[in-house]
């Protein structure tokens, strides 16, 4: 083959190039400490490299929120600290208010020291991070408790079954009187001040339940509809009264029972309107009895009492006529809650349900229900929402993924909670087991904010105001708290006000009831902390071990690196000497 000084030159340019080109990879080597650039580099390492750069990125974003948790637990645990300092303070001094050698001059110190503590504790409850109230769950622009203490939000609050299958085994409910559970609401009040626990007894249908979604709908009917409402109420008769055996108060005359909605009331009892009924308040009358009149003769008759014109009310007859539901629809209207009412011979219940009970022999009280031809019906000191219809309240009943049940209400008020109960033992009664539930459950607040540190790995890290600040100190016994801790705390000031050095003596064990929950909260945020922590330290831990092994798949060794380059720039130096050599002259060379 001829080879030709074209043919010699071009092939000394390729071989220049191809040096240089060498040359260059290596100078992008020293230049950045990297070995690989591009996937065409090493396509196995580059993807490692690729992957190894992405957990690196990951665990940088679960140890930023690492530390933002930490900040946050941080943050509650110094209010709860401040909580807890608080309450001992209380705590002594309610043990101090106790000694009987104390003059009501220095227990009325005393309770005034208790109302800054008080105060200092709201402050506490609204305590924010970053402008977020804390104790608000969700609700993070808003405070939790209103300046007297009482909440401002309502949480919402969940009980969730454990799994259940039914593929192998059905749920059989008994058609009869103990297919039943009960549904019991804490820290509702009667209108006489007496505890009203709100337990009403909740029935499902007889049948067979074949799927979680069945049984799901029946239960949520069930918690909406309760059976049965026994309000332990009372009302002034100035011919005295008797309490029946079933708990319920009746008298020579017989009163209407009576529940109050007050949907517009003010808060302020020095408020003019505070006792009485406007535009959009509801009065719900329950009879033991049917009622004959229509709704027209009802509208007539109890607006007419109420100083109003029937056009000024609506009134609605439930279903069963027992139940009257009166309405105030006129604006401006304004109708005094300490007028007596005279119904006697205004209202027509069917005769033959209507009984009697005998002053002189306590026993008639156990014939039938509440004798219904009442005469009058007596308001004294009615408050907003005294008196609470369960069954308005909105029970909702979900099957989750993963076959759990989760029975939740975001209606009821935070000063009060909700459980389900039931006897297993007694024969045919609705066994809550059977639905993955104990026999007495309580629902527990929700809405956990959660911060993600790491893949499968979420930390709750905010403590609830209605776990704080709801009900937790158990007065009957039953298991569920039904008293908060400002409750307790407004009557520890009434008591040392009125000096009864026994009542204040009587109060130290509940207040170190609500204390010792606090410090069981803190210790729950303190736990959390220390998970934090050691999640924290094992990412730092981790990253550094990542970017050990990218190191040793992408970075350079920089000494070999360097000597290379030594050695290709000298063969580049080396090619263009002898590249000169082979070039043939030009005229510029003779010219030179």
């Amino acid at each position: 083959m001829r080879i030709t000084n074209s043919m010699m030159v071009n092939r000394m340019m390729g071989d220049l190039n191809r040096n240089l080109g060498y040359l260059d990879a290596l100078r992008e080597k020293a230049a950045d400490g990297k070995d690989i650039h591009r996937p065409s580099d090493d396509p196995i390492r580059v993807t490692r490299a690729m992957q190894l750069n992405t957990s690196i990125s990951k665990n940088e974003m679960f140890h930023a929120n690492s530390e933002l948790a930490y900040s946050y637990l941080e943050n509650m645990d110094i209010s709860l600290k401040e909580m807890t300092s608080v309450m001992d303070r209380i705590r002594e001094l309610a043990t101090e208010g106790a000694n009987g050698t104390l003059t009501k001059e220095d227990m009325e110190k005393k309770a005034m020291e208790v109302q800054e503590l008080k105060e200092h504790l709201i402050k506490s409850g609204n305590g924010t991070y970053l402008n977020n109230y804390v104790f608000s769950g969700y609700q993070t622009d808003k405070e939790y408790l209103r300046e007297d203490g009482s909440p401002a939000l309502n949480t919402s609050k969940e009980i969730k079954t454990s799994f259940i299958d039914l593929s192998r085994r059905n749920i059989d409910i008994v058609a009869g009187v103990n297919d039943t559970f009960e549904i019991d609401v804490s820290g509702l009040t009667g209108l006489n001040g007496e505890k009203y626990t709100g337990k009403q007894t909740v029935k499902i249908a007889a049948g067979t339940y074949t799927t979680v979604e069945d049984i799901s709908k029946e239960i949520e009917k069930s918690l909406n509809s309760p059976t049965t409402t026994p309000l332990n109420m009372s009302y002034t008769d100035v011919d005295g009264t008797y309490t029946g055996a079933d708990g319920l108060i009746v008298d020579t005359d017989g009163y209407y029972p009576i529940e109050v909605i007050k949907a517009n009331a003010p808060t302020t009892p020095a408020d003019p309107n505070y006792n009485n009924f406007q535009a959009g308040d509801e009065i719900t009358f329950n009879f033991g009895a049917e009622l004959k009149d229509t709704e027209d003769e009802l509208r007539d008759t109890i607006a007419t009492e109420m100083g109003l014109t029937k056009d000024d009310i609506s009134v609605v007859k439930m279903e069963n006529n027992k139940t009257v539901v009166v309405s105030i629809k006129k604006d401006n209207t304004t109708v005094p809650c300490n007028k007596n009412w005279d119904f006697k011979g205004k209202l027509n219940p069917v005769e033959e349900n209507v009984f009697k009970v005998d002053r002189d022999d306590p026993a008639s009280a156990d014939q039938g229900p509440m004798f219904q031809t009442a005469n009058k019906i007596a308001f004294e000191d009615l408050e907003s929402n005294d008196i609470v219809r369960l069954k308005d309240k909105d029970f909702k009943v979900e099957v989750n993924e993963n076959g759990t049940l989760s029975i939740t209400n975001k209606l009821i008020d935070d000063t009060k909670g909700f459980a389900l109960k039931s006897d297993s033992s007694v024969a045919n009664r609705f066994d809550l087991g059977e639905i993955g539930l104990t026999n007495f459950t309580i629902a527990k607040a929700t809405e956990s904010k959660q911060y993600q540190l790491g893949l499968s790995l979420k930390q709750d890290i905010n403590i609830l105001g209605y776990e704080v600040f709801g009900p937790t100190y158990d007065t009957d016994g039953d298991g569920m708290g039904d008293k908060t801790i400002i409750q307790s705390i407004d009557d520890l000031i009434n008591n040392l006000n009125n000096g009864d050095h026994a009542k204040v003596s009587a109060m130290i064990d509940e207040i170190g009831v609500h204390s010792d929950h606090i410090t069981e909260l803190r210790g729950k945020v303190g736990a959390r902390m220390k998970s934090v922590e050691v999640t924290r330290d094992r990412l730092e831990k981790l990253n550094v071990n990542i970017k050990s092994v990218l190191s040793n798949t992408e970075d350079a060794n920089i000494a070999e690196v360097y000597t290379k380059m030594s050695v290709a720039e000298s063969i580049y130096r080396s090619s263009m000497m002898v590249g000169s050599r082979i070039v043939q002259p030009t005229l510029v060379d003779f010219l030179r």
